[in-house]
């Protein structure tokens, strides 16, 4: 069982914390206490050690197969779940390409694995018939590759580098995944990198939960990263948002919904930024592991990439197209360019139309400014004229009651 759910609930959760995410200076703040802000991952952790005992004491099928093209004796040791034994079935096929030796695959080699629907090919040194420490995993229906660390055992963790092609039509879907993980039991750590995008994922899944760190950095917003803790119901916990000017912001979700703006104690912020330690050492891990397993691909390319070597179990042609996956990588680089221009060409085209619309509201404001201006000046002018009215008037008045006392004061005089 996997978290598959967890990243695309996150995804959705981006909105929610891009939009919501806000500058210090914030009022009524709800202070989170020391004693209760774990209750979101101690609730989570209880739920995933209750639903792991039940795969604690789940062991593998082991399995000896003898491959369909060797005459003598050549087995290949395989690992799987009781409900995923394919080499059951009637249209299954396995194919080994390397050496035998005391009746076991021996040395660098590929082994072909058919199904009616799919086909898995692995790459590796082989020792008593298993792999040992690195292989190539090749798988041709998901069009995936997976490169690093192989092996056998539900306990253990390993390290790797995934890469997925989508090549519809004229457009191109890439995803990167440099992780690890092991079966059931324990956690997967990983990040997910697609190059069109600007969104950077990071999870540790529990069977139950999952912890995340959303790089949006590259997008140039005033949020940089946003840690937080999510569910089958999406967000849930405590988000903290970093901001480029070095601000740190808090809130708490329910099910996908923003609760409250809060003040977290600091030792619980500085253990949930401790995340992005824990996700960039295994990233260096996965990375050195692909390394090596390219190692190992390259030493059975020259083994195999030669022009006397053919098989006759399979199309010789489709044998040896690995030895010519540089020729596609290039063309494939081609493609991965191209999108990026267009992608860049409609940013620049984006930057430029919100450049625009800033300008034509930048000169509407200038202009509602301007008409206030005016509409002030007016106002002022004709109350600077109507005072001067009321002032001549007020004069006219003055002068007209001053005449009428003159002319009262002439009157008086006579009649004496």
């Amino acid at each position: 069982m996997k978290i598959c759910y967890i990243k695309n609930i996150l995804v959705i959760g981006i909105g929610i914390i891009l939009l919501n995410g806000c500058g210090s200076g914030q009022p009524n703040l709800k202070k989170i206490k020391e004693d209760v802000v774990d209750k979101y991952e101690q609730n989570n952790m209880a739920k995933y050690e209750e639903h792991r005992k039940q795969y604690i004491h789940l062991k593998p099928i082991q399995k000896w197969i003898q491959p369909n093209n060797k005459v003598e004796k050549c087995l290949v040791y395989f690992e799987m779940d009781s409900h995923m034994d394919k080499t059951i079935k009637s249209d299954y096929s396995l194919f080994w390409d390397g050496d035998c030796k005391n009746g076991l695959a021996n040395g660098i080699g590929r082994t072909i694995e058919n199904t009616l629907y799919n086909t898995i090919e692995e790459i590796a040194f082989f020792d008593n018939g298993k792999i040992m420490d690195y292989c190539v995993r090749i798988d041709k229906l998901e069009n995936s590759t997976l490169e690093g660390e192989c092996g056998y055992g539900y306990g253990r963790r390993f390290h790797f580098v995934s890469t997925i092609i989508d090549e519809k039509s004229n457009d191109i879907k890439i995803e990167y995944r440099v992780a690890s993980g092991g079966k059931y039991v324990v956690p997967t750590i990983n990040t997910t990198i697609n190059p069109f995008e600007d969104l950077v994922m990071s999870n540790v899944n529990y069977l139950t939960h999952s912890f995340f760190i959303m790089d949006v950095s590259a997008e140039k917003l005033h949020v940089t990263h946003a840690y937080g803790m999510g569910n089958e119901k999406g967000l849930n916990g405590y988000i903290i948002t970093l901001y480029s000017d070095g601000d740190i912001t808090a809130y708490e979700a329910v099910d996908n919904k923003r609760i409250a703006n809060v003040i977290l104690p600091k030792n619980y912020v500085k253990k949930r930024l401790e995340l992005a330690d824990i996700i960039e050492n295994n990233s260096k891990l996965a990375l050195e592991s692909q390394k090596k397993a390219i190692f190992i691909k390259d030493k059975y390319k020259n083994k195999i990439c030669k022009n006397n070597v053919t098989v006759d179990f399979m199309d010789n042609n489709e044998y040896k197209s690995i030895c010519y996956e540089n020729e596609k990588l290039i063309l494939l680089q081609t493609k991965i360019d191209n999108k990026l221009a267009r992608i860049n060409q409609n940013k620049q085209s984006e930057r430029y139309y919100k450049n625009q619309e800033r300008l034509i509201k930048a000169r509407e404001q200038e202009a509602i400014a301007a008409q206030r201006n005016v509409a002030a000046a007016e106002e002022a002018n004709n109350q600077r004229d109507w005072n001067n009215l009321n002032q001549s008037m007020h004069n006219i008045n003055q002068n007209n009651q001053l005449q009428q006392l003159n002319n009262n004061i002439m009157l008086n005089s006579l009649i004496r």
